[in-house]
């Protein structure tokens, strides 16, 4: 069974990784305990769309409510190449009910020149800018993370006989879906490969794909398993044709649910400031691999100060566009036609790229109805904006980040709204440093939506760190 030949490989890695206490000193060794205490209160009937938003599902729909987050964690040291780190970070809610989540709970070791994890982990995966995006199109925090195994490069890593002139990224893992879905305990592969050219030249190029893979399980409503030998997990991995177990679809196109981004970045470095500008190209299935699909993606561009201690540090504006999805296959015949790629839906796993009912990529792509089984659920007919800001306010000690952001989402390629949603939202995040260990946070959001009402929300958090 793959599963337990990718559990006992997971095994090999963290055997080879972790011999480490020979290499620790002081600060690889340090443990830390931080508890945030939170609540939030907002007009509507629900709490704001952006607090519930890139959340990893901690803040509920509940209008109001009051939390306890408890992380326990040892970070990674960044001055020795080997060591070992983990993070256990605890939510309990009290809202509509008692409720509570393990949002990240994992162990990681590195070496020199790999990083490897196992368990619930937040990532972002994607170029974009990491405090003021929207969120990357496909592998964001939406959604609680997937539990999974992880092997990572530590970062760029040079070529051989390049002479560093240029440089990979790579990513490899293996995760497992939750039972209570039409694919019940659907399998992840999920890897990406990124390339730069890192001649010392003012504009840094970089570019690659993320590739993920929805694949195994077995049918809620017939019990029929999904191809799940290695000879399969061969075919997933290089996005080959199903055997003859396969469905007709997967046979004719690739085995399993194929979806990811193209990325392109781009970094100029100026005196005082660098420049980054990013493009994500969606893609679903084999079609999706060649070449980019242009019309369906997003666009950013961001501002960065190289001076920290600043009232204003960083700007973004990202543009997101994904009504076009139409994509060029080939049949059987060796003859072209038209599909639409109806981003983030699939016919045989028809919970879509999702997890937890909620949609792991960005939260733009709507997902009214977690109970419907329909082949086309997720809406992902998306026109979206947002613009951004940071910066410190030093003699107040106060940290900002400020954020319109409008979209208008028209349902999917063969379900449109007869109404399209639409919602434009003013959200502000502050940070008040009050001593060495203990921040106070404030974000208020207000926003308006098609149904012409309007939401504010104010959310306050107190985060202690005990040592």
């Amino acid at each position: 069974m793959i599963m337990n030949q990718v559990k006992y490989v997971t095994i090999l890695l963290f055997t080879s990784l972790i011999q480490l206490p020979a290499f620790q000193t002081k600060d690889s060794l340090k443990h830390h305990l931080t508890v945030v205490n939170g609540g939030l209160i907002s007009s509507g009937d629900e709490s704001p769309f952006w607090f519930q938003a890139n959340n990893s599902q901690r803040i509920s729909e509940a209008s109001l409510s009051l939390w306890t987050r408890i992380l326990i964690e040892k970070n990674l040291s960044n001055k020795q190449k080997w060591d070992w780190g983990y993070k256990l970070d605890v939510i309990g809610r009290l809202d509509n009910g008692w409720s509570g989540d393990i949002t990240q709970g994992y162990i990681e070791a590195k070496n020199g020149l790999f990083n490897v994890f196992i368990g619930r982990k937040e990532e972002l995966l994607g170029v974009v800018d990491s405090t003021l995006s929207i969120s990357t199109l496909v592998n964001g925090n939406n959604a609680l993370p997937i539990p999974k195994t992880v092997l990572r490069t530590n970062g760029w890593l040079n070529v051989p006989f390049t002479k560093g002139w240029i440089q990979f990224n790579g990513y490899f893992s293996h995760g497992w879906f939750e039972k209570d879905r039409f694919i019940q305990r659907a399998l992840l592969h999920q890897k990406y490969l990124y390339l730069n050219i890192a001649a010392k030249w003012p504009v840094n190029v970089y570019g690659g794909i993320i590739w993920n893979t929805q694949w195994g399980g077995r049918r809620s409503d017939n019990g029929e398993k999904q191809p799940s030998t290695f000879n399969d997990y061969l075919r997933v991995i290089t996005g080959s044709q199903g055997g003859e177990g396969a469905t007709q679809s997967d046979q004719n196109n690739a085995l399993g649910n194929h979806l990811g981004t193209w990325e392109i970045g781009l970094t100029t470095n100026l005196n005082k400031w660098r420049i980054i500008q990013y493009w994500q190209f969606l893609w679903e299935d084999k079609s999706g691999l060649t070449p980019f699909n242009w019309r369906d993606g997003m666009i950013g561009i961001s501002l960065k100060r190289k001076e920290k201690d600043h009232w204003f540090t960083g700007a973004n504006l990202e543009i997101v566009r994904t009504n076009n999805q139409d994509a060029e296959k080939t049949g059987p015949n060796g003859l072209r036609f038209i599909e639409p790629d109806n981003f983030f839906n699939n016919s045989d796993f028809r919970s879509g790229w999702t997890y937890k009912g909620r949609v792991i990529g960005s939260p733009l792509f709507l997902f009214p109805d977690p109970n419907n089984l329909s082949l086309t659920r997720i809406n992902g007919l998306i026109n979206a904006v947002n613009l951004g800001m940071e910066g410190r306010l030093l003699k107040h000690g106060i940290s900002y980040q400020m954020s319109y952001i409008y979209f208008k989402n028209q349902g999917n390629i063969y379900q449109r709204f007869d109404k399209p949603k639409e919602i434009n939202s003013l959200f502000i995040k502050l940070r008040k440093k009050l001593t060495q260990k203990s921040n106070l946070l404030l974000n208020l959001i207000y926003e308006d939506n098609d149904s012409a009402t309007s939401n504010f929300g104010v959310m306050v958090s107190y985060v202690n760190s005990i040592f």
